[in-house]
C-alpha cells in the first residue's frame, strides 16, 4: 500500500498510527523509499486548517545552530505552523539522498480518520540541506538533543519569526 492510495474520510491505515499519539502536532519521518511523510494530527481541526493543509501555500523554514537544523513548516500564511521534530541519531549510517516526494497527511485526532493527503515535490537544494542537517546530527547526537530541546523550551510562533525561510522547491 503506498501513501497515494490513502482515502480522505476513511480511517487511517496501520502505517500512521504509530503518529497518532501525543498531542497535537507534526512530524516528519524517513519513508522505506526515502520519501518524506508529513504527519499533521489535531483534535477536530477547523475547515480553514483543512483547506490550509489540503491546498495552501506551504513554507518551510530551518532553525540552524552551526551544521545543526531544525524544520519548521506553515501552510496558508500561518494558518497552522509546525515545527517538524525528526531525530536522526537512531540511524547506524547516514542517510543517503532522499527522493523528491513529501506526502503531507493531516489526521483528525479524535476519530483516527485521514483529512488531507497531499503529495508535493521537493528540490534537491533543499533536499540536500536536511540530510547534511541530519548527518551532522547523527555525528553529534548529544549537541543535537541539546538543540533541539533548546527549540522545544520556545513557543512555537517565536521560533518560526528566527527561523530562516528556504525555497523547498529548489
Amino acid at each position: 500500500m503506498t501513501l497515494q492510495s490513502f482515502e480522505v474520510g476513511k480511517p487511517i491505515p496501520a502505517l500512521l498510527t504509530p503518529y497518532t499519539h501525543g498531542p497535537d502536532g507534526a512530524s516528519l519521518q524517513l519513508m522505506e523509499d526515502l520519501s518524506l511523510l508529513l504527519c499533521v494530527v489535531l483534535t477536530d481541526a477547523t475547515s480553514k486548517e483543512v483547506q490550509a493543509i489540503k491546498k495552501g501555500l506551504v513554507r518551510f523554514r530551518l532553525l540552524e545552530q552551526e551544521d545543526l537544523i531544525f524544520p519548521m513548516v506553515a501552510f496558508d500564511h500561518n494558518v497552522a505552523e509546525f515545527e517538524l521534530p525528526f531525530d536522526p541519531t537512531g540511524y547506524k549510517e547516514d542517510i543517503p539522498e532522499l527522493a523528491n516526494l513529501l506526502h503531507i497527511v493531516l489526521i483528525d485526532q479524535r476519530g483516527l480518520i485521514l483529512k488531507v493527503n497531499r503529495v508535493l515535490g521537493l528540490g534537491k537544494n533543499f533536499l540536500r540541506r536536511l540530510v547534511d542537517g541530519w548527518n551532522a546530527a547523527r555525528r553529534k547526537p548529544e549537541e543535537f538533543h541539546l538543540f533541539v530541546r533548546m527549540m522545544e523550551q520556545n513557543h512555537v510562533r517565536s521560533n518560526w519569526n528566527n527561523a530562516s525561510p528556504v525555497d523547498w522547491d529548489k
